[in-house]
């Protein structure tokens, strides 16, 4: 019969592997914080606002998005719109700001630095009954409905307006839809 010597494996020291570990999960960290650091990071709202007119110094009601860079490093926005929908039934759309008083597009953003836009609403929410009829909104539309913030990065910052501005879509969608039933 013969037998086999036995290896003996040489598995180096336990300091040896701690450090070794060590060094791996240093240089994971450092990864980490140098991606991240950089990550532009935006703060966004989309409310109902009253805003002055210069000319006349009678209030405007708007509705206003506000975005601001949260981040160290700058970014543009590049585009703003609405979007509503899910997967293949997604549907966007564009809106015209005031240009007198919007921040204009692009807008380059510094460090805490704010951006506003503006769309008026006019008299009996005019804009928004004209925004659900040409694009034909629906119940699911409004509450699906998203503010898509683009940036130079290729980044989008998705936001839900504020429920007030979805109230008054919702009611101008049933107001729709009521006054059509009515006609048939």
């Amino acid at each position: 019969m013969h037998t086999m010597p036995l290896t003996i494996v040489d598995w180096g020291s336990v300091a040896d592997w701690v450090s070794g570990i060590g060094s791996l999960a240093a240089v994971v960290v450092a990864l980490y914080v140098a991606v991240f650091s950089q990550r532009v990071k935006l703060r966004a709202s989309c409310t109902l606002a009253s805003i002055n007119a210069e000319a006349s110094g009678e209030p405007i009601d708007v509705v206003c998005i506000t975005v601001t860079n949260t981040s160290p490093r700058p970014t543009t926005v590049t585009n703003i719109f609405f979007s509503s929908g899910i997967w293949r039934w997604k549907r966007y759309y564009f809106v015209k700001f005031m240009r007198d008083k919007s921040t204009n597009l692009p807008a380059l953003l510094s460090d805490s630095q704010i951006g506003y836009w503006y769309i008026p609403m006019r008299q009996e929410n005019y804009w928004a009954r004209e925004f659900v009829n040409k694009s034909g909104m629906t119940r699911f539309s409004v509450a699906t409905l998203k503010v898509l913030i683009i940036t130079s990065t290729g980044r989008e910052t998705v936001i839900r307006p504020e429920k007030a501005f979805r109230d008054t879509l919702m009611a101008l969608v049933k107001e729709k839809k009521t006054a059509k039933a009515l006609a048939e």
